[in-house]
């Protein structure tokens, strides 16, 4: 949910094997202080966010989500 993103001061975001779906909320992206996250084993879709957050998180953090795109993905 885009509510996520007005948590400025969150540090690790690991929403792993949840069965979400859609699209990550581009709200995320200005999440600054965010150091660690992982979305991996979901079926969520659709291009990554445009981000520092997004760009210096390994691709094994978006693993098992055929459906995403956008760096730093392949």
């Amino acid at each position: 949910p885009d509510a996520l993103g007005q948590l400025s001061n969150l540090v690790s975001l690991d929403l792993s094997h949840n069965h979400l779906s859609g699209g990550i909320p581009s709200s995320l992206g200005g999440m600054i202080s965010l150091l660690n996250l992982n979305f991996s084993s979901n079926d969520l879709s659709g291009p990554l966010p445009r981000s520092a957050v997004f760009s210096r998180s390994s691709i094994a953090s978006f693993a098992d989500n055929p459906g995403l795109c956008g760096s730093p993905l392949p």
